[in-house]
This record gives C-alpha cells, structure tokens and sequence, in this order.
C-alpha cells in the first residue's frame, strides 16, 4: 500500500541522489554448521541462534556453545555484548517459555508479570535485549485475560514489569526490541485501531505512523532511539519522524530487520540480504566472494549487525546432494 512520504522522508531522497553510489565492500562468508540460525550478533562479532545441534546456542571463537534444552526445542533470540542472551523454550503442547541465558552461569526463566509461567515468541522473536543486558523487553500471555501484554524487565529483579497499553482501544502489544535507556519498540493492535507501531519511552507509549490496516511495527533500535520497521514500505525512525527508506534503481527493501549504532540497516526486499548505508540501498549478495552453494534465493535473511559492519543471518544450502537445509552464516566485511 503506497502512503504520501513525509517531509522528512523527502529530504532523505533529495540527499540520496546528491550522494553518489559509495564504493561497496566485499564480504567473506563464515558457515554457521548445517541445520543452524543465526539470529542475533553483539559487537564482538558473537552469536545468538540455534546450534547444529538444534538448541539455543552462542557461537563464538568459531564454535557453538549450546545451552541446555530441558523441554523440546530451544532458541537464542537477542544477545548482548557480554555473550549473556535471551530467547525461548517449548514442549510438547508448544507452550513457550521465555529464557534467560547468562554466559558462565546456570539458565534460568525469565519470572514473567502475575504469575504467568509462559510468554508466546517462537517465529518471529518477540523479545529483545539492550546491547549492555541491563534491559529485556518481550511479550508474555496474561493469564487472566490471554491477551498479549508487554514487559521490560532487568535481569536480577524478581519478575517482570507488565508495561500495559495505551489508551484508544488497544488489547495487544508485542514488544521487539530495547536500547540501553529501555526504550521498547514494538506493535500494538486492536479491534479497532488494528495495528499501530510504538516506541515506549519513561513510562509512555507514543504511537509512531499511522494506525488501521496500513500501520506498522518497529523491529529494531539503537542506543540513539532510532529505530526501523515497515508497514508494507521499509521505514527509518529518527526519535522524532519517520522517513522511507528508498530504493536504488530496482532494489527495494520490504523488510528492515536490524540496525547497529551507525544507523546502517540490514533487511531484506528484492534481494535476500540488504544494506542500507550512508544513504545507499545496495544488494549484498553479489559482494559475498565465497558463496558456492548457498542459495540465497528464498527465505531466511539479515537477521543482525554490529558496529565492525559485520552481518549475521540464515538461508538455504545445497551441498550438491540437492537436499536443501536452513544454515546460518556470518558476513565479515575484506576491508
């Protein structure tokens, strides 16, 4: 659904076409392991996912560090640069619960608000983690109401905040990410209003784009409270309005997934692994010098990125059998 760009939005596009094409990079591919996901990346260049192995792992010094899988599946969803992570568990009747991993130490649950003992965040993560691990934000199941509730929580403190929701009819929030200073990003809904992207901040919701069907969600933010989402158009929070972010030539991004302290963004569009960078949209993949067998093609994408430029993420192998598997990958820039 096409929308009328903001004034904002308009000064972004006048100074992309004043700003040549920068000279890309190119970029050297560090396979994960097979039937792995890279899902998270912290400044060191360190991993939160799923390991070969198949549960929540940390990878780092090119090695998985799997962290126990007392119920049926388990994954690693946010990490900070501490290697201390946050994601979630499951049993059989897909009941999710919420996990806390701190590095060195024994897992535990995250102690959700009135007494729920399970949240709802398998596929897509609805948690996240601020880069120094005093903040954790997520979406849990009240069990009174068995709606969808935020939370922030400081890892220590004996359970969880329930944030609650702003006034103007909404019943669901879904927390994505949170920034050193707890700002939570994330996606309200309602009957009504339907959806509406937010960012919580001191104690207050504070709606960002329009609401109804053409509303939004932010996926991701810094430690400057800017911050990225779409709704059907990729968007770029500057802490005060929101700008599109454009396309070059033919490439478009759909899906803004991450960005790190440079406001460089990784997504995905008409290429499985985007960067948006100093005012470029450019095409990742024909950059990756080691690429054999990756497919590149469908599903899967940049899932992170780090201050070193580095790019986490997952897609599709063929190791020549024909049989494709999900498989996670690093991307490290050459220069």
């Amino acid at each position: 659904m096409s929308t009328t760009l903001p004034a904002g939005a308009l000064a972004l596009a006048a100074i992309v076409a004043a700003v040549p094409a920068a000279a890309a990079t190119s970029y050297h591919l560090v396979d994960l392991g097979p039937s792995s996901q890279a899902l998270d990346i912290n400044r060191k260049g360190e991993i939160a996912g799923s390991s070969p192995d198949g549960p929540a792992g940390l990878w780092t010094h090119g090695e998985w560090r799997v962290k126990n899988d007392t119920k049926k599946g388990s994954l690693a969803l946010a990490i900070d640069d501490k290697g201390d992570m946050v994601g979630n568990e499951w049993h059989k009747g897909r009941i999710v619960h919420l996990m806390y991993y701190p590095r060195g130490f024994k897992d535990y649950e995250i102690p959700l608000p009135g007494g729920a003992n399970y949240g709802w965040s398998i596929n897509p993560p609805e948690i996240g983690m601020s880069p120094d691990g005093m903040q954790v934000a997520g979406t849990f199941m009240d069990p009174g109401s068995r709606q969808h509730h935020c939370f922030l929580w400081h890892p220590g403190d004996a359970v969880a905040t329930d944030i609650g929701l702003p006034a103007g009819g909404f019943s669901r929030c879904a927390a994505w990410d949170v920034n050193d200073a707890g700002e939570i990003v994330g996606q309200l809904w309602g009957t009504d209003t339907i959806f509406a992207a937010f960012v919580y901040k001191d104690g207050e919701f504070r709606i960002v784009g329009p609401q109804g069907w053409s509303g939004g969600e932010l996926r991701a933010v810094n430690k400057k409270g800017h911050a990225v989402g779409d709704n059907g158009s990729p968007w770029f929070w500057n802490g005060h309005h929101l700008e599109t972010i454009p396309k070059n030539g033919d490439l478009e991004m759909d899906y803004p997934t991450a960005l790190n302290e440079r406001d460089e963004v990784v997504g995905w569009g008409s290429s499985e692994v985007m960067l948006y960078a100093n005012g470029v949209l450019i095409d990742v993949v024909p950059l990756i010098d080691d690429r054999t067998h990756w497919e590149f093609q469908y599903g899967g994408g940049a899932t992170g990125i780090n201050e070193k430029g580095e790019i986490s993420g997952w897609t599709y192998y063929d190791d020549g059998s024909g049989t494709e598997s999900p498989r996670g990958y690093l991307l490290v820039p050459n220069d």
